[in-house]
């Protein structure tokens, strides 16, 4: 009897081959399963929604954008270029969206933001990048999890909902080093605080840096309710929900700004407060020693006649001199204030 052998599952990458990241074919009915370039490239509406994505640097993905894929020429160039903003572009029942997330990757800064673009029509969705980004890999985990987005507008509602998710953690991490560098320069108040000065200088760096891309990117989101790509009024209402988170991280990102420019004003003014004191004690100390330095330099001339020259108490009487000469100086300045 002989055996015959299971037929074998066609093999899908589970990481980038030639450029395809993942892709996912979702059936509508929260069910999904891993596809390869073939299903990719022969895909129609009537096999359910896909969403493909892909690293735009591989020459196989820009092929594919550019002469398979049917998208716009001016949706495939946003697609494809190295260097991109947050905006959304309107092609009627399409439309293309770049959002940026934040950096999450080992060694690296999260205000150095990823470009995320996306395509999103009736039925598909492709997004591209380059870099790893975090809220993705969340996003593929979702897919093949438990409870699985139905379509590929869904898709899109996670992946900005999880971009801003990221984003306020890191938001709310730069608030809290804030916090701590406010109450470490409170609690010792006489110190010039050179380190916290340069510290909050680079929490502001960071904040500016985020803003630049999260109030682009605001808008962008924003511009999503007024009726532009596939989306459904209950979706909408939800990018608003998103919308109006972003605009809570702007407020407060504009707020921990804000609160570390008051911080590093007080520490500036501190030490200048510091040095004011340190110069007008000098000046104290060179008022008095002045008048000093004038007779001692005096009776130190080398010519005939000075006073004392010849007695052997003259030292002791010029000494005492000196000091009831400075005693006076300290009455006359406490007199006057100055000390």
């Amino acid at each position: 009897m002989t055996h015959t052998p299971a037929p074998t599952q066609p093999t899908v990458p589970s990481e980038e081959t030639d450029g395809l990241v993942c892709a996912f074919l979702l059936d509508g009915q929260g069910d999904a399963r891993q596809v390869g370039w073939d299903e990719v490239r022969s895909w129609t509406p009537d096999k359910g929604e896909i969403w493909i994505h892909l690293d735009y640097t591989h020459e196989t993905s820009a092929r594919y954008i550019r002469e398979d894929s049917g998208v716009e020429p001016i949706a495939a160039d946003g697609l494809l270029a190295t260097e991109s903003r947050p905006r959304t572009i309107d092609f009627g029942t399409a439309v293309q969206v770049t959002l940026r997330g934040v950096n999450l990757n080992p060694g690296q800064r999260p205000e150095d933001m990823i470009s995320i673009r996306c395509w999103i029509e009736p039925g598909r969705m492709i997004t591209t990048r380059h870099r790893r980004l975090q809220s993705i890999d969340a996003l593929r985990q979702r897919v093949t999890g438990p409870a699985k987005p139905k379509s590929v507008t869904e898709l899109f509602h996670l992946l900005a909902d999880r971009l801003s998710a990221r984003v306020d953690d890191a938001v709310s991490a730069i608030d809290e080093t804030v916090d701590e560098l406010e109450e470490a320069a409170l609690d010792d108040a006489t110190a010039s605080g050179r380190g916290i000065e340069r510290e909050l200088g680079r929490m502001r760096r960071r904040a500016i840096t985020l803003r630049r891309f999260l109030a682009p990117q605001r808008e962008a989101l924003n511009a999503l309710q007024v009726g532009v790509g596939p989306f459904t009024d209950r979706e909408r209402a939800h990018l608003r929900e998103i919308v109006d988170h972003n605009l809570r991280i702007l407020e407060d990102l504009d707020a921990t700004r804000e609160r570390a420019a008051v911080v590093q004003e007080e520490l500036m003014h501190r030490a200048s407060d510091q040095m004011n004191r340190n110069m007008y004690m000098l000046s104290v100390v060179a008022a008095i020693m002045l008048p000093l330095g004038f007779i001692t330099g005096l009776l130190g001339i080398n010519v005939g006649g000075l006073p004392l020259s010849h007695s052997a108490n003259g030292f002791w009487i010029v000494t005492g001199a000196l000091v009831i000469l400075v005693a006076i100086q300290v009455y006359f300045f406490r007199k006057q204030k100055w000390l």
